[in-house]
């Protein structure tokens, strides 16, 4: 009889160890149920309407440097907020990843990243269609290809969000030397 009464002790341990494991694996789906709720279900995208033109584009050297200036035109239904600009020395390059936003000696407020457009004050998205500006830029470098993509500031849920437009992305090859 006393046999049993030791070998009855071990299972008391194991029921501990399950108990514990099974109330971890019920506090972690409870909270992970409730941490899906802090994730936001549909993403924020521009309308199909977004478009911006490079209507023309210089650049000039002077003194060692180079400076750019583009020309942009809205030819989308929707107001425009700004852009993102990027650069390649190679035309070739699929995919320009030089940020010049930095580089910006003309109108225009600087982001990080982007460019706002600060035609009209106090409004996000300043350039209406049909409408254009013109943007200036110092360079050290010769350049090869501009890239740049349209932003927008939209309201979603009483917030104004950020929103890149990269559906609507033009390049244009410069001659910069």
């Amino acid at each position: 009889m006393l046999l049993q009464i030791k070998n009855k002790r071990g299972i008391s341990v194991m029921i501990g160890y399950i108990l514990l494991i099974s109330s971890l694996v019920v506090m972690g789906t409870i909270v992970y149920n409730w941490m899906k709720t802090f994730v936001p279900t549909e993403t924020i995208s521009c309308p199909d309407g977004v478009s911006i033109y490079i209507k023309n584009i210089e650049c000039e050297s002077t003194n060692g440097s180079y400076q750019l200036q583009i020309d942009l035109k809205n030819n989308g239904r929707f107001d425009v907020g700004g852009y993102f600009i990027h650069v390649a020395t190679d035309a070739s390059q699929e995919l320009a990843t030089i940020d010049i936003t930095e580089n910006l000696i003309s109108s225009g407020i600087k982001m990080n990243p982007g460019i706002k457009f600060d035609i009209a004050i106090g409004e996000d998205n300043s350039l209406k269609p049909n409408k254009e500006v013109t943007n200036v830029f110092l360079l050290n470098n010769t350049i090869s290809l501009v890239e740049i993509i349209p932003i927008r500031f939209q309201k979603d849920n009483n917030k104004n969000r950020f929103v890149s437009c990269g559906d609507s992305k033009v390049k244009e090859i410069v001659n910069c030397v």
